[in-house]
């Protein structure tokens, strides 16, 4: 089978990498980021670099690997990494190298471009040994940690739905306890929950940021132009957790309603805290459960490196590690 390589033509790809991407995706059928709006939110916003590569055989597109420009700070200096995202192979071409002789073909052309390093952390971990093959260095795990709240949609997942009548009270007098013990003080403290058009337009926020990345040699520039993208998404909706200590802004938590294997669940996307939220974390988990229950949630859900969660003290606030897992490459 000859194949060919190429930038992808936006004018005249776009609708057949869209069919694509619902082969390669059926769950997606019926979501937002199976639509013409949400690629061009992705790819195509404004002011944003994108990187967009095929391959070609059989008159047909048979892979695609796409790349987003995010901004980094790097031993203190910043940087545009690639953050590789949507690498998808026609289920026709399957089996026949197509993946990795597009990830050696793009990633050689990624290497041409200002990028410092490419990052990904594919959410197939069957599509890594192909990644490995290319070049490609497993860094880390990012496992998810799990505070359950209510045990429903996971017992009838494994056909024990009456138990939920059972568990749920141990649950919830579990959470009390967890409050009552680590639940900290909230005299200083208070919670907003907020919509992400109010965190941009909050002036604290770029205060807040600053002091929070000053002494970190590594890290994503979350900004307020960074953060006005990102949380942009069509269809998309956040709720933004805002711990204040004595009227100062001192935790940025970003969540999301997700359905997690199934469970429904408080995503927490990011969590970002200055020193002077300490005392105040255990008020803040707090809050996260009051939120998720208030809205029919069963679980707060978060990945992030061991090493953060051993700073954080999230096992003490009712967080378990679980099964899942992803693999920064």
């Amino acid at each position: 089978m000859s194949i060919n390589f190429c930038p992808m033509d936006h004018d005249t790809d776009i609708e057949e990498r869209l069919k694509l991407f619902t082969l390669s995706f059926p769950e997606s059928i019926e979501a937002e980021t199976n639509t013409l709006d949400h690629y061009n939110w992705k790819f195509h916003t404004p002011g944003r670099q994108s990187y967009e590569y095929l391959a070609r055989g059989d008159d047909k597109i048979l892979g695609y690997y796409a790349a987003i420009s995010y901004p980094y700070i790097v031993q203190g200096v910043k940087k545009n990494v690639a953050m590789v995202c949507d690498v998808m192979t026609h289920p026709d071409a399957r089996g026949q190298g197509v993946f990795t002789k597009i990830g050696r073909y793009a990633t050689a052309e990624l290497a041409k471009e200002s990028l410092a390093f490419s990052t990904g952390y594919p959410i197939r971990p069957e599509v890594i040994p192909g990644h490995l093959k290319v070049g490609w260095q497993e860094c880390f795990k990012l496992p998810v940690y799990i505070a359950p709240l209510k045990s429903n949609a996971i017992l009838s997942s494994l056909g024990l739905a009456p138990l939920a009548l059972l568990a749920n009270p141990i649950l919830s007098i579990a959470n009390k306890l967890v409050g009552l013990c680590f639940g900290g003080d909230s005299e200083g403290y208070k919670v907003r929950v907020i919509s992400n058009h109010e965190l941009l337009d909050w002036g604290s926020y770029d205060d807040f940021f600053q002091e929070w990345s000053s002494g970190r040699d590594n890290y994503l520039v979350k900004d307020r132009e960074f953060l006005a993208w990102r949380l942009g998404a069509p269809g998309a909706e956040y709720k933004i957790v805002c711990l204040e200590s004595n009227g100062s802004l001192a935790a940025v938590v970003i969540t999301r309603e997700e359905l997690l294997n199934g469970v429904p669940s408080l995503a927490i996307l990011d969590f970002m805290t200055l020193p002077t939220a300490k005392q105040g974390l255990g008020f803040l988990v707090e809050q996260l459960k009051v939120l998720a229950n208030k809205n029919g949630l069963e679980a707060l859900a978060m990945m992030a490196p061991e090493e953060f969660s051993r700073e954080q003290s999230l096992l003490k606030y009712g967080f378990f590690r679980s099964h899942l897992s992803f693999t920064v490459i």
